[in-house]
């Protein structure tokens, strides 16, 4: 069964002067990818690995998570539960800068297995 989940990372990007340059954007493009990769190892530690410190992370059903120890307890328990099986598969991406340290990153993802 195929469902559709869509979801936003609030994140940090490192270089102030720089920000919104066109590697910023590529470089947040890359993290829907790198979301799915770690998710795949079914591991809520190594997916936390790719967030920043004070991540600010909204779940699909709309949990907010504060900062990376919030965001690597609540998957631990998702990916060793309910979703252990799960995989993930990004599907469409939007980038859009809201200050010059940070932007936001809404993707939409395709979860079989669950």
């Amino acid at each position: 069964m195929k469902n559709l989940l869509s979801g936003f990372l609030l994140l940090l990007l490192a270089g102030a002067s720089n920000a919104q340059s066109k590697e910023d954007e590529q470089a947040a493009r890359k993290l829907p990818q790198a979301f799915s990769d770690a998710w795949a190892k079914h591991d809520g530690r190594e997916l936390a690995k790719i967030m920043a410190d004070d991540v600010d992370f909204v779940t699909v059903a709309t949990a907010y998570l504060h900062g990376r120890s919030d965001f690597e307890k609540f998957h631990v328990r998702l990916l060793s539960g309910r979703f252990k099986e799960a995989m993930i598969t990004p599907l469409e991406t939007t980038v859009r800068f809201l200050h010059p340290v940070y932007g936001r990153c809404s993707l939409e993802l395709e979860n079989r297995g669950r």
